[in-house]
């Protein structure tokens, strides 16, 4: 598939509805670790991939939520689940929504992914929608 250089909004609102129902049904059902980090870090893994295809000039390099999420995707796909860098993305752990720094291992809480998809959707929408 070609990069997509915008998602309309009601994909983009449809996403974020589907992302929302399962950290409810996460809510509700208080899975025990690590099966609770797991699967945080899965849901992100299905946010990436929502939003795959979007080109990576429009989405910046500055460490933005957009970002943060394709290099945790990255991270645990293809680094055995530990923070590494994308040498194109200025990172900067502090700026970031996860607090994630290179060499950390990839775990999330319940708050941090719930704040990430927020600012994902946000920024998303707002370069893209």
């Amino acid at each position: 598939m070609l990069g997509r250089a915008n998602y309309s909004m009601d994909y983009i609102s449809a996403v974020h509805a589907r992302v929302e129902r399962v950290l409810k049904a996460f809510d509700k059902a208080k899975p025990a670790e690590p099966f609770a980090s797991e699967a945080l870090v899965d849901l992100v893994l299905g946010l990436e991939m929502a939003f795959v295809h979007r080109l990576r000039g429009q989405e910046g390099k500055d460490g933005n939520p957009l970002n943060e999420v394709r290099m945790i995707a990255a991270s645990v796909l293809e680094f055995g689940g530990v923070m590494t860098p994308d040498k194109s993305i200025k990172w900067k752990p502090e700026a970031s929504v996860t607090g994630l720094k290179m060499g950390d291992k990839v775990a999330l809480s319940r708050t941090r992914v719930g704040a990430l998809v927020d600012a994902f959707i946000e920024e998303i929408a707002k370069k893209y929608g």
